[in-house]
């Protein structure tokens, strides 16, 4: 088993809801290309619930925040000027965070995403490997509205992606506790993938 997993969520820009899944982002990039304007990952050791990690990451961009995405995330033009960080900074942060022996959980495409990102900005592909998980291909479509419900984590605000990062946390630690190490361990060697930066 992987000793340490990561989970990493994003934030970024998009027309409306319904065309939010990676698919729509990508065929209306024209129209409004899909920005990260936030990265955050969280880091647990699966055996020892005092050791956790959080990386919170802002982004400069070069378009303008829709009114939407301002409501949905509570991240507006001030907070990126006081903590936005070009993509290659940040995206250097983000490496540095996972190790060679991390799995990484995901709830969608947010891999795929920065990957799509560093290819519009014209950022090298850097040959990091590593192998990840992708809640949704297992779940469905469990969101963060349901974990929400289910965990009961208050006074904090959906769709921050340091706010997801935790409640997803927290449901993959609610399955150790619920099953067992070995059927975290199971799933995971079942279903993880490669993936390369």
């Amino acid at each position: 088993m992987h000793k340490n997993i990561v989970v990493i969520d994003t934030e970024y820009l998009s027309l409306r809801k319904k065309y939010s899944n990676y698919e729509y982002l990508i065929k209306f990039k024209k129209k409004l290309f899909p920005e990260i304007i936030q990265i955050a990952a969280c880091k647990f050791d699966i055996y020892n619930k005092k050791k956790f990690q959080k990386l919170n990451i802002y982004f400069k961009i070069q378009q303008k925040i829709p009114t939407r995405i301002k409501k949905l995330t509570g991240i507006n033009e001030t907070i990126l000027k006081k903590k936005g960080k070009n993509f290659k900074e940040n995206f250097k942060k983000l490496i540095q965070f996972i190790k060679k022996n991390d799995i990484v959980f995901v709830n969608g495409q947010d891999l795929d995403l920065i990957k799509f990102n560093m290819k519009y900005l014209k950022i090298k592909n850097i040959r990091k490997s590593f192998f990840y998980l992708n809640l949704k291909k297992l779940t469905g479509n469990i969101d963060t509205n349901f974990l929400q419900r289910d965990i009961k984590l208050d006074k904090k605000k959906l769709h921050n992606a340091s706010y997801d990062c935790t409640l997803i946390s927290n449901f993959i630690r609610k399955i150790v506790k619920f099953y067992s190490y070995d059927f975290l361990n199971y799933i995971v060697s079942q279903n993880k993938k490669n993936f390369k930066f």
